[in-house]
């Protein structure tokens, strides 16, 4: 199961033992707009970001949260655990793949 919103993609994935929790509920920030996609969670859900060898994750517990973003309309994530990445894209003319800026 996958999930895009915007450049953020959500994938199902365990998240590692060794991940540490960080305090926040923001995924990615907007290089260009300063926008955030960020996790809206009303009890009695609750969703933790951790971090690991620079990856993110996310783990979904009670039900469900919502995926907000300024230019994008909410998604719903179910309870669960995911990794956060981002989506690429290619420029063929100096054969680079880079993140999308949202």
């Amino acid at each position: 199961m996958q999930i895009q919103q915007g450049d953020v993609l959500i994938e199902m994935a365990a998240i590692p033992k060794k991940a540490r929790r960080l305090n926040t509920l923001t995924l990615a920030e907007g290089e260009v707009t300063g926008h955030a996609h960020r996790i809206v969670a009303e009890l009695p859900s609750v969703a933790t970001v951790f971090e690991e060898k620079g990856t993110m994750y996310l783990k979904v517990e009670g039900g469900t949260v919502t995926l907000v973003h300024e230019e994008h309309a909410p998604l719903t994530i179910k309870k669960g655990e995911y990794k956060i990445g981002r989506v690429l894209e290619y420029d063929y003319d100096i054969e680079e793949a880079r993140k999308v800026r949202d």
